[in-house]
């Protein structure tokens, strides 16, 4: 039996590999989870596990065929993960990485809800140790502003990170996933967030401060993963928690609308002139 240990958002994550045979195969899941993961694994052992995840063998019984409703056509079910129980979930050595990858954040989801947390969709960057976030814009807008911003300053997060909720602070956690692999800096400590830029389509290029949060609440929403936890099957009952942590993450954080359209030399003088407002941070 191997272990790997994952410390994430505060959490202490069990892996553990049941091998009952050592088929090369086995080793594959194991190998890659230690390779994009590896800036979180730590050594620390705890006397209790936030979670446990199980890897165990599984064969011919895990396909399941189902008839589709009311026609002959049949479909096809490969298991992906049983919750046995309530921290603890049992997967199997044919998923991949990037199978794991959705796993992973499933259970992230599952420890979030239930500890003053939630999930948010952001370009995150940091200056003097404190992060400042962007959320919005098109792809193309978001990948042009990553590439102005690496110039200056580290790139911490591209995609999902974690806000929570310690002490009578919001901090963002990283999350490690295939696509923040490759960026440099990946720690599982927690930042103190300074400052979170909103990104909007305007013929004005401006940078102006949010006064009315409760105008904004609504739009922000959509970039973190409250509205999905409502329609969970399994989690709903519980995401009146992270909707009520979102909003106090709104009320407490200070939030500057970004005004900016397709010009993207007009977006790179803006970014200069307003230079992350790093002067203000201390």
């Amino acid at each position: 039996m191997n272990q790997i240990v994952l410390s994430v958002g505060g959490f202490y994550i069990q892996i553990i590999f049941k091998l009952e045979n050592k088929f090369f195969y086995k080793h594959i899941l194991e190998r890659d989870i230690k390779k994009f993961y590896r800036n979180f694994i730590t050594q620390e052992r705890q006397e209790k596990y936030d979670f446990i995840i199980n890897i165990v063998d599984k064969g011919i019984r895990s396909v399941d065929f189902v008839k589709a409703g009311t026609s002959n056509q049949i479909q096809t079910y490969i298991n992906f993960f049983n919750r046995s129980k309530k921290n603890k979930i049992t997967s199997y050595y044919y998923i991949s990485i990037n199978q794991f990858d959705y796993l992973f954040l499933h259970v992230l989801e599952k420890l979030l809800i239930k500890n003053k947390g939630f999930i948010l969709q952001s370009v995150a960057t940091i200056i003097k140790n404190k992060a400042i976030l962007f959320l919005g814009g098109k792809e193309s807008i978001n990948a042009f502003i990553i590439s102005h911003l690496s110039k200056q300053f580290p790139i911490l997060l591209t995609d999902k990170n974690i806000i929570k909720k310690e002490a009578n602070q919001f901090l963002m956690y990283q999350i490690p996933t295939l696509r923040s692999a490759r960026l440099s800096i990946l720690q599982s400590i927690g930042y103190t967030i300074k400052e979170i830029y909103l990104i909007r389509k305007s013929a004005n290029y401006a940078v102006l401060p949010v006064r009315k949060k409760e105008a904004i609440a609504n739009q922000l929403l959509k970039f973190s993963n409250v509205p999905k936890l409502l329609r969970h099957l399994e989690l709903k009952q519980y995401s009146s928690n992270s909707l009520r942590y979102f909003f106090e993450f709104v009320n407490k954080n200070n939030f500057y609308s970004i005004n900016i359209g397709g010009d993207k030399y007009k977006i790179k003088q803006l970014f200069n002139s307003i230079k992350i407002k790093q002067n203000s941070i201390n």
